[in-house]
Protein backbone atom coordinates (compact mmCIF):
# COMPACT_ATOMS: atom_id res chain seq x y z
CA UNK A 1 0.00 0.00 0.00
CA UNK A 2 1.66 3.38 -1.15
CA UNK A 3 1.49 6.29 1.25
CA UNK A 4 -1.13 9.18 0.67
CA UNK A 5 -0.63 11.91 -2.18
CA UNK A 6 0.48 14.89 0.26
CA UNK A 7 -1.64 16.80 -2.38
CA UNK A 8 -4.70 15.11 -2.42
CA UNK A 9 -4.85 14.99 1.25
CA UNK A 10 -3.77 18.45 1.74
CA UNK A 11 -7.27 19.09 -0.35
CA UNK A 12 -9.20 17.42 1.72
CA UNK A 13 -8.62 18.57 4.48
CA UNK A 14 -8.87 21.87 3.40
CA UNK A 15 -12.58 20.96 1.93
CA UNK A 16 -13.37 19.44 6.10
CA UNK A 17 -11.75 22.26 7.32
CA UNK A 18 -14.00 24.51 5.47
CA UNK A 19 -17.26 22.57 6.26
CA UNK A 20 -16.36 22.57 9.84
CA UNK A 21 -16.11 26.14 9.66
CA UNK A 22 -19.44 26.37 8.46
CA UNK A 23 -20.83 24.59 11.13
CA UNK A 24 -18.92 27.05 13.54
CA UNK A 25 -20.13 29.94 11.82
CA UNK A 26 -23.80 28.78 12.61
CA UNK A 27 -23.07 28.37 16.09
CA UNK A 28 -22.13 31.65 16.28
CA UNK A 29 -24.08 33.38 14.70
CA UNK A 30 -27.14 31.55 17.17
CA UNK A 31 -25.49 32.35 20.22
CA UNK A 32 -24.63 36.23 18.97
CA UNK A 33 -27.81 37.42 20.80
CA UNK A 34 -27.41 35.02 23.76
CA UNK A 35 -24.06 35.77 24.81
CA UNK A 36 -23.99 39.69 23.94
CA UNK A 37 -27.30 40.08 26.84
CA UNK A 38 -24.26 37.36 29.14
CA UNK A 39 -22.06 40.09 29.05
CA UNK A 40 -24.22 42.64 30.11
CA UNK A 41 -25.52 40.53 32.84
CA UNK A 42 -22.41 39.73 33.81
CA UNK A 43 -21.35 43.43 34.10
CA UNK A 44 -24.42 44.59 35.68
CA UNK A 45 -23.52 41.05 38.39
CA UNK A 46 -20.19 42.72 39.10
CA UNK A 47 -21.14 46.24 39.85
CA UNK A 48 -24.02 44.65 42.12
CA UNK A 49 -21.23 42.51 44.23
CA UNK A 50 -19.36 45.56 44.03
CA UNK A 51 -22.06 46.98 46.46
CA UNK A 52 -20.45 46.76 49.98
CA UNK A 53 -24.11 46.33 52.02
CA UNK A 54 -26.85 45.13 49.52
CA UNK A 55 -30.30 45.70 50.53
CA UNK A 56 -32.85 43.24 49.58
CA UNK A 57 -33.36 44.31 45.69
CA UNK A 58 -29.87 43.98 45.46
CA UNK A 59 -30.20 40.74 46.70
CA UNK A 60 -33.14 39.71 44.51
CA UNK A 61 -31.79 40.94 41.70
CA UNK A 62 -28.43 39.01 41.96
CA UNK A 63 -30.52 36.19 42.57
CA UNK A 64 -32.47 36.93 38.99
CA UNK A 65 -29.49 37.45 37.19
CA UNK A 66 -27.54 34.19 38.32
CA UNK A 67 -30.57 32.60 37.26
CA UNK A 68 -30.76 34.18 33.52
CA UNK A 69 -26.80 33.67 33.31
CA UNK A 70 -27.47 29.91 34.33
CA UNK A 71 -30.43 29.68 31.42
CA UNK A 72 -27.98 31.31 28.91
CA UNK A 73 -25.11 29.17 29.36
CA UNK A 74 -27.50 25.99 29.31
CA UNK A 75 -29.00 27.33 25.72
CA UNK A 76 -24.84 27.67 25.14
CA UNK A 77 -23.91 25.05 25.90
CA UNK A 78 -26.79 22.50 24.42
CA UNK A 79 -26.09 24.15 20.75
CA UNK A 80 -22.44 23.98 21.03
CA UNK A 81 -23.23 20.25 21.61
CA UNK A 82 -25.77 19.99 18.92
CA UNK A 83 -22.48 21.63 16.28
CA UNK A 84 -19.92 19.14 18.24
CA UNK A 85 -22.44 16.86 17.31
CA UNK A 86 -22.67 17.86 13.82
CA UNK A 87 -18.63 18.43 13.06
CA UNK A 88 -18.30 14.75 14.46
CA UNK A 89 -20.59 13.69 11.49
CA UNK A 90 -18.55 15.51 9.09
CA UNK A 91 -15.28 14.11 9.88
CA UNK A 92 -16.31 10.57 10.03
CA UNK A 93 -17.62 11.16 6.20
CA UNK A 94 -14.35 12.94 5.75
CA UNK A 95 -11.59 11.55 7.59
CA UNK A 96 -9.90 8.87 5.60
CA UNK A 97 -9.75 5.18 6.56
CA UNK A 98 -6.24 4.82 5.89
CA UNK A 99 -3.88 4.95 8.85
CA UNK A 100 -1.54 6.91 7.42
CA UNK A 101 -3.26 9.95 6.45
CA UNK A 102 -4.26 10.31 10.18
CA UNK A 103 -1.13 12.03 11.19
CA UNK A 104 -1.19 14.48 8.40
CA UNK A 105 -4.79 15.05 9.04
CA UNK A 106 -4.13 15.73 13.16
CA UNK A 107 -2.11 17.87 12.53
CA UNK A 108 -4.05 19.90 10.06
CA UNK A 109 -7.22 20.05 11.93
CA UNK A 110 -6.08 20.31 16.00
CA UNK A 111 -4.46 23.46 16.10
CA UNK A 112 -6.77 24.71 13.48
CA UNK A 113 -9.78 24.33 14.81
CA UNK A 114 -9.08 25.20 18.56
CA UNK A 115 -8.05 28.49 16.75
CA UNK A 116 -11.22 28.63 14.48
CA UNK A 117 -13.46 28.47 17.92
CA UNK A 118 -11.16 31.01 19.60
CA UNK A 119 -11.60 33.61 16.93
CA UNK A 120 -15.02 33.30 15.25
CA UNK A 121 -16.56 36.00 15.52
CA UNK A 122 -19.46 35.76 18.03
CA UNK A 123 -17.82 33.04 19.91
CA UNK A 124 -16.03 35.89 21.90
CA UNK A 125 -17.89 35.01 25.20
CA UNK A 126 -16.04 37.25 27.81
CA UNK A 127 -18.22 38.16 30.64
CA UNK A 128 -17.01 35.36 32.63
CA UNK A 129 -17.52 32.30 30.03
CA UNK A 130 -14.77 30.74 27.76
CA UNK A 131 -14.92 28.60 24.69
CA UNK A 132 -12.61 25.49 24.18
CA UNK A 133 -12.46 22.87 21.71
CA UNK A 134 -10.82 19.89 21.48
CA UNK A 135 -10.59 17.29 18.17
CA UNK A 136 -10.02 14.43 17.38
CA UNK A 137 -9.21 12.95 13.66
CA UNK A 138 -8.29 9.37 15.02
CA UNK A 139 -11.40 9.11 16.77
CA UNK A 140 -13.26 11.15 14.24
CA UNK A 141 -14.40 13.01 17.05
CA UNK A 142 -14.90 16.56 17.95
CA UNK A 143 -15.65 18.68 21.16
CA UNK A 144 -16.92 22.12 21.59
CA UNK A 145 -17.27 23.43 25.61
CA UNK A 146 -18.40 26.78 26.78
CA UNK A 147 -16.89 27.11 30.05
CA UNK A 148 -18.48 29.46 32.36
CA UNK A 149 -16.73 30.98 35.22
CA UNK A 150 -18.09 31.93 38.39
Amino acid sequence: MSPPDKKIENKKIKEAQKAVHVEIKKLAKSNKKHLGEAKELAKEKAELTKIKKPGPDEKKRGKILDLRIKTIEKTCKSKAGATAKRITKLLKSHVPDDKDALPMWQKGMDKWYVDILKKEPGLDVGGGARVNGQVSVKDKKAIIDITWIK
